[in-house]
């Protein structure tokens, strides 16, 4: 033998100070995975309940006779919302049902549809009539209760975000 003597304490330590690292490692693993969630889930509770907000404004604003142009013009550019940028990640939205996945993308899609019908009033002011926009009046209310459906999921999940939503709610009663 050369000398060189084995020493347990020194490998007992080392694996001592490497599992200790593991699971501090793992631990703060967890805390980031639970702060994204926390923090898309917020960001996408704050959209969908925007949507609820904007398309409440909209369905009460939009005119249904045809007295005055500009002001049908300006609350046709106002109801507009565009795209839903919660959906453009929705791989990182795993943390909720199929069926709120589904719904979201199934909003997503109708608000584009929206946005379309928007954009033809817009274009042919001459195809303005009232019955259209009482048609258009009618889609933003189901978009509210579109919106209200994806809330009420979430806040079974999340009990949390009750208040958030019940405080929105009151503004419109």
């Amino acid at each position: 033998m050369s000398g060189v003597t084995f020493n347990w304490y020194t490998l007992g330590g080392a694996l001592i100070i490497a599992a200790a690292a593991a699971t501090f490692a793992y631990y703060r693993y967890l805390q980031e995975q639970k702060h994204q969630r926390s923090t898309l889930l917020n960001a996408l509770f704050s959209e969908i309940a925007n949507i609820y907000e904007h398309y409440s404004y909209a369905a009460h604003e939009i005119p249904t006779t045809l007295e005055d142009e500009f002001e049908i013009q300006k609350r046709l550019r106002w109801s507009s919302y565009g795209k839903i940028s919660s959906i453009s990640d929705i791989e990182k939205l795993g943390f909720l049902s199929a069926l709120n996945i589904k719904a979201l993308l199934q909003l997503g899609l109708l608000i584009r549809n929206d946005d379309m019908l928007l954009q033809q009033l817009q274009e042919k002011k001459e195809e303005i009539t009232p019955e259209r926009l009482k048609y258009l009046k009618g889609r933003f209310k189901d978009r509210i209760e579109n919106s209200e459906r994806i809330i009420s999921e979430l806040i079974k999940s999340y009990p949390h975000l009750h208040p958030i939503f019940e405080n929105i709610k009151s503004q419109f009663l």
